[in-house]
């Protein structure tokens, strides 16, 4: 019995990988909460060899201009995370 093209289940012998986003939007002078996750987690991703990518929309574009960073533990933590994406390179787009 011949098995028909409607039972094979096509291969692809070039995937593409479909990139993880990590999306923030929120102002990272009064919320940094969601910029610092969104960097931890691309740059994890990218260090595990998956792709990934950084999107910061309004606000969140802010945190690209380290002099306008806070002083303190906020901003400390704000630099930290850019450092990951830095070091990992994730795609950053706004």
């Amino acid at each position: 019995m011949k098995a028909s093209a409607m039972n094979t289940i096509p291969t692809d012998p070039s995937p593409t990988r479909t990139p993880l986003i990590f999306f923030t939007s929120a102002d990272p002078l009064s919320n940094p909460s969601p910029i610092i996750s969104a960097c931890h987690f691309a740059a994890t991703a990218v260090k595990a060899g998956l792709v990934a990518e950084l999107r910061l929309a309004g606000d969140a574009v802010r945190v690209l201009d380290e002099a306008r960073l806070p002083e303190g533990e906020v901003g400390d933590r704000l630099r930290e995370a850019l450092a990951k994406v830095r070091s990992s390179q994730p795609r950053v787009s706004l």
